[in-house]
Formats: C-alpha cells, sequence, structure tokens
C-alpha cells in the first residue's frame, strides 16, 4: 500500500467508514502545488524527510483531497478527544500519546496565524481546512464539526468561527475553563457484614483528583476502632478500591491510594 493509500485508511478509521478521495480535486492540488513542492525539498535538503519530495507531496495532495461529511468531521474530532478511541466503533485508531500530541499541534497551529487569538477568545483546539470545515473538540468531553465555504483572510471559515465561538460562550466549552469532575472523582464507600470496607470510584482518577479519595481513606474506619491521637483511623481490616466505574485513571493516582492505605497499617485489595 503506498503512502496516499496508507493516510486515506488511517482517516477512514476515525470517520468510521471508508473514505474516497475526490480525484477533481486532487487534480487541481496537483496542479497547483509548486509551493508546496519547493517547501518539501527545502525540508529534504534540511534531512527533515528522507523520501523523495514529489512523491511526498502527491500524498499530501491526496490527503487533502479525502471527501467527509460534517458528520465525518465531529467524529474524528469524538476519536482524537477521547485518547484516539473511536466514540462509536470502540477501536483504538490511535494512541493515547498521539492523539494527545495532535491536539497539541491543532492547539498551537490549527488556525493557521489565527491560532494565538483563537486559543484566548474561543478555547477550542481547532483543526481549520481550506474546505470551510473545523474540526474542534475538547479533550476527555466532546468534538465538534462545522462546515461553512466562505474564508476569512486566514483562510478559516468565517461562519464556522462564529458558531464555535458562541457555543464555547454559551456553553462553557472553553479548555481552560475549570472542570470540577476532573478534580473530584466519584467516592462511595460500602461495608459488608464480612466487616470488608470497599471504596466504590467513579469517573476520572488522575493524580490531583486523587487527593479526595485520600480524603476518604482517611476517614474510613478500617476496624472499628476510635481514631488515635493522630486522628487516623484503627487500622487492620481490608479495603477493597472497585475501579470497575473509572472511565479513566493515572497510575500514580493508584500508587499514592495504594501507599495511603499501607501507612494506615491495613491492605489494600484492586478490582478492576
Amino acid at each position: 500500500m503506498d503512502r496516499g493509500a496508507r493516510i486515506l485508511a488511517g482517516l477512514s478509521r476515525f470517520a468510521g467508514r471508508p473514505l474516497e478521495v475526490d480525484e477533481a480535486v486532487y487534480r487541481s492540488e496537483s496542479s497547483t502545488g509548486d509551493r508546496n513542492r519547493a517547501l518539501a525539498h527545502l525540508l529534504r535538503s534540511h534531512e527533515i524527510i528522507a523520501d523523495d519530495p514529489h512523491a511526498v507531496v502527491e500524498a499530501y495532495f491526496r490527503q487533502c483531497s479525502a471527501l467527509v461529511t460534517v458528520a465525518d468531521l465531529a467524529v474524528m474530532a469524538g476519536t482524537l478527544a477521547f485518547g484516539g478511541r473511536h466514540p462509536v466503533t470502540g477501536e483504538q485508531v490511535v494512541s493515547p500519546r498521539t492523539a494527545r500530541d495532535v491536539i497539541s499541534v491543532m492547539t498551537g497551529c490549527g488556525m493557521y496565524d489565527a491560532s494565538g487569538s483563537w486559543l484566548l477568545e474561543v478555547g477550542l483546539p481547532t483543526k481549520s481546512g481550506v474546505s470551510g470545515g473545523l474540526l474542534a473538540l475538547s479533550p476527555s468531553q466532546f468534538g465538534v464539526g462545522v462546515f461553512s465555504p466562505r474564508l476569512d483572510t486566514y483562510g478559516n471559515s468565517t461562519r464556522g468561527q462564529l458558531l464555535l465561538a458562541r457555543l464555547s460562550e454559551a456553553l462553557g466549552m472553553h479548555v481552560f475553563e475549570q472542570h470540577e469532575g476532573i478534580a473530584t472523582p466519584g467516592v462511595e464507600i460500602v461495608r459488608s457484614e464480612d466487616g470488608v470496607v470497599r471504596l466504590v470510584l467513579d469517573g476520572e482518577l488522575s493524580f490531583s483528583g486523587a487527593e479526595r479519595v485520600l480524603a476518604a481513606v482517611r476517614g474510613a474506619d478500617l476496624n472499628g476502632a476510635d481514631p488515635g491521637d493522630d486522628g487516623r483511623p484503627g487500622t487492620g481490616r481490608d479495603l477493597v478500591v472497585d475501579l470497575h466505574r473509572l472511565t479513566q485513571m493515572h497510575p500514580a493516582a493508584v500508587a499514592v491510594l495504594r501507599d495511603e492505605v499501607a501507612a494506615l497499617g491495613g491492605r489494600v485489595h484492586v478490582e478492576g
């Protein structure tokens, strides 16, 4: 499979359906792409790309000519937003690290020369296409696709930007808004008849959110005894940490939780 076909196959996985190239658009791109070819030769001279510049650029032209719908854009954005996992098919299209890196690039330059003001005013990682399409997202929350063909001087959809700006303002979608749910995972303490204390976690367990869980652990009487002089609960009873309801967790948060319970003198068992 050549480079262009591999890229199209990857984009199809993001969309969750087979995509096609608009051959007329591709021929137009190729016939007017001398500046891109010059840039490719410049990159080759600095050993940034290793392959034939013409082959690289032709694959790029075909990538730019893929046919998608607005719904495809939204699903593609959602795939990136949720760590590379397709929100409909459940397929892990790219790794969470790759998705994070792509979002980072989108944040810095996805709106061309307007990227800085866009991040300040609207606050959504967004990729603009010269067709008038916009692909935007908020990590771990949603993806959205917008299309309107009239472009501004930066090459971004004029009406598409207005729509995303209004949505961001009305719905509090700015990526730097405070998101309480990330710092406060759901915590429920269940005591069984045999005396086992079960800590049921829900939502996302981040490193910062682990403090809320630790507060619940410190307040749970692990053996029914009165707290000691240091205010810590009695020790000796097992604690089961149930992770089945978690949608995402950071390994460091689990490690901190395990160490804290061990310091109390109890034994911690992690399920899920």
